[in-house]
């Protein structure tokens, strides 16, 4: 069945009144590309992150978010004032008003924005939250994976039944396409007529030879064979378990070229309206097949 590579999972593990939250967001993209947002003093589960991360999803971006809350009870011990820092920041004033003749008081808001002034205490040891965050990230890919393959399943209906219209507008190709040599003989004899005003008979075998190199020319046998087996290869792309959005972008690429070739062979202006709509068609799954991993 096939995954989409947009989704959001959320995952949540409590240790010691303190809360490990993890959330994926996942977007397309056409190489896995994982972003990991964590605070620093857990910066060295980044690659334990990165690997788990990896065995689940194969393919689109990925953003992991790492967020470690304090019960509210215990949140006023984790907030502290750099002193020495904040001295150094008021000496530095001192210094700058004595020299150049500065007036005025800091303000209390001003000494709040000055970089590090205020500081945070790490909430738990590293070491002591690993196991927390690996359930907190299992459970977010857990979370992920059933929306991925929820998204996947619609889309998959939807490119079944954009292929049962394709196949019907193949079969309407394919019933054109036999009458075409019966149309080829009819215009061409027409033009010669015209052009001769009925002063030399027609001569009816010669008429049939070139009927029959203007049929082979325009013949889309093979291009109708093609595609139709293409399109069974869709179909069994979408029944598989493996990442299959690429093969599916392939195919897709095959099934407009075989198009485009039908078009340009049969040169009659009912098959090339039948072509407009299988592009149109086309499209629209190539469109969603980007969002296919």
């Amino acid at each position: 069945m096939l995954n989409s590579m947009t989704a959001y999972g959320k995952g949540e593990n409590i240790y010691d009144n303190i809360s490990v939250v993890v959330e994926l967001k996942t977007v397309n993209n056409r190489y896995r590309d994982i972003i990991i947002k964590i605070p620093a003093c857990y910066s060295s589960y980044e690659n334990d992150i990165r690997k788990i991360v990896a065995s689940r999803i194969s393919r689109g971006r990925i953003e992991v978010f790492l967020s470690i809350k304090l019960d509210v009870e215990r949140s006023e011990t984790i907030m502290h004032l750099n002193k020495p820092l904040l001295k150094a920041y008021l000496d530095l004033y001192s210094e700058l008003s004595d020299e150049f003749g500065l007036t005025g008081a800091i303000d209390v808001n001003a000494v709040l924005k000055m970089k590090d002034v205020i500081i945070s205490k790490d909430i738990c040891p590293a070491d002591d939250l690993k196991d927390s965050i690996i359930s907190a990230l299992s459970a977010a890919l857990d979370s992920l994976c059933i929306m991925k393959k929820a998204e996947g399943k619609a889309i998959a209906d939807d490119f079944i039944w954009r292929l049962d219209n394709i196949c019907r507008m193949i079969e309407l190709v394919r019933i054109r396409s036999k009458e075409l040599p019966g149309y080829y003989q009819e215009k061409l004899r027409e033009r010669i007529s015209n052009i001769l005003k009925g002063a030399v008979v027609v001569d009816d075998n010669r008429l049939a030879q070139e009927v029959a190199v203007l049929a082979d020319k325009s013949d889309i046998t093979e291009e109708i064979v093609r595609l139709e087996s293409h399109i069974s290869q869709f179909r069994d792309s979408l029944r598989s378990d493996d990442a299959m959005g690429r093969r599916l972008d392939f195919l897709v690429q095959e099934m407009n070229r075989e198009v485009n070739t039908i078009g340009a062979k049969a040169g009659d202006t009912e098959i090339a309206k039948h072509v407009l709509d299988l592009k149109c068609e086309l499209e629209k799954i190539r469109e969603q097949v980007q969002n296919i991993e």
